[in-house]
């Protein structure tokens, strides 16, 4: 099995419009060489969506760079769920978190969906509203 790293991802997708040291998310991007977890951002790649890009040294055995641990796509605008009827492969899990709440719908394989149970405190999305579709390591 192939595990790509941070240089494959900006091999495939180019620069970021943002890349953010997870580790230090306050302070300026240090470079990739200096990371061990980080996430870029792509709002530009897919139209009406933001692709974020999550690396981590621990998604790759004994790597010494980030490895891809997760693709999560956020919508621009806010896309009901709210009559969306999973298949029954999917198992839910409620999420709280400080600022929101969601029902994660996840297929086994690494595929997710989170749909917000609360309205959020940022934003405008509602009870019902896709969060993010998310694929990977969770």
């Amino acid at each position: 099995r192939s595990v790509s790293t941070l240089a494959d991802v900006r091999k495939l997708l180019g620069d970021p419009d943002n890349a953010t040291d997870l580790e230090n998310a306050a302070a300026s991007y240090p470079g990739d060489a200096n990371m061990s977890s980080v996430v870029f951002t792509y709002s530009r790649l897919m139209r009406g969506w933001d692709v974020l890009i999550y690396l981590r040294k621990e998604c790759g055995a004994g790597a010494d760079t980030p490895r891809l641990c997760t693709v999560d796509l956020l919508p621009h605008k806010r896309v009901s769920f709210a009559n969306v009827k999973f298949a029954p492969t999917f198992a839910k899990r409620h999420v709280m978190a400080v600022d929101a709440a969601w029902d994660e719908y996840g297929d086994g394989s690494g595929l997710r969906y989170e749909v917000y149970s609360t309205k959020p405190q940022y934003g405008q999305e509602l009870p019902g509203d896709l969060n993010r579709i998310s694929y990977g390591n969770p």
